[in-house]
């Protein structure tokens, strides 16, 4: 009897799980298509070339998936401090650059885009960086947080008296490791808050990350101002895709960089436009 009772009351909850069983189809708003920047002017340390790199789409709607709609119509510039004008021109699909720019240190640099008949405008100034000094392997015992292997470490000299700023970007035979966790923020982008002035020896970019015998490991770190230093620790935070257990946590909302509408600030654009110097160094991991 218990046996029965047990089979019926079953039957009772399959049924009740199939019958609330409705498919629902929301009419979400689009919302106006907004201008996404991606903009770096890179200045190499080691060999003096300067690199633009500037990579134009729009926003799309939050279910379509895939890339974003590149730019195609499009005018865009780059206006260094003494007025001299740097057409970009199209690399690739979304890709613009300009092979005739040669960057200077401490020089202020001005991105002009004029699209759908409105102009953006962001504005940098070209920060140097000290060289990485060395690039080595570690082999990193398993952690709480870490699994073993061989991670990449590099050594600089961080200038004294100043407050200094940085990012790191860390590839695999020359492809980008990067994964939205908690500890980018801390890892990929520092500040000089507790070793102004001072040699950093066997600084790890990222242990998330490990090699096999074989790669080719790079390293490559970047100037940074506050602004921008800001602007990447806010974009890493709000990129892990983790539950949050903080009762009240205020809701996900546009991160705006320096990309700025002059004629309907409203309508503003996302991204950042960067200036800065690089330093690289690679190593075969043995």
């Amino acid at each position: 009897m218990k046996k029965i009772i047990q089979n019926i009351g079953l039957s009772l909850i399959i049924s009740l799980m199939t019958a609330c069983s409705e498919e629902i189809n929301l009419d979400i708003p689009q919302g106006i298509p907004r201008l996404v920047v991606d903009g770096k002017i890179e200045l190499n340390v080691e060999t003096n070339e300067t690199v633009v790199n500037v990579k134009l789409s729009t926003t799309a709607a939050y279910f379509d998936g895939g890339e974003p709609p590149f730019l195609s119509e499009v005018s865009a510039s780059i206006y260094d401090e003494t007025g001299t004008i740097y057409p970009l021109t199209a690399q690739a699909p979304g890709i613009y650059g300009n092979r005739d720019l040669n960057g200077t240190i401490g020089a202020a640099y001005r991105l002009v885009i004029t699209w759908n008949d409105e102009r953006y405008e962001a504005e940098t100034i070209l920060l140097p960086v000290p060289m990485l000094q060395d690039i080595h392997q570690i082999n990193q015992e398993a952690t709480f947080f870490d699994d073993a292997g061989i991670k990449l470490a590099v050594d600089f000299q961080d200038p004294v008296q100043e407050k200094n700023y940085y990012h790191f970007e860390q590839y695999r035979n020359d492809s980008l490791l990067l994964t939205p966790t908690n500890g980018n923020q801390f890892q990929l982008i520092i500040k000089d808050e507790f070793f102004n002035g001072q040699m950093v020896e066997s600084y790890i970019p990222g242990d998330e990350f490990s090699f096999l015998p074989g790669d080719l490991g790079r390293v490559k770190m970047r100037s940074l101002d506050k602004k921008a230093f800001n602007y990447y620790k806010l974009f890493y935070e709000k990129s892990v895709d983790e539950p949050s257990f903080i009762v009240g946590e205020t809701p996900p909302v546009a991160i705006k960089g320096n990309i700025i509408n002059q004629t309907t600030p409203d309508h503003y654009g996302l991204g950042y436009f960067l200036a800065t110097q690089i330093t690289t160094r690679s190593t075969n991991i043995e």
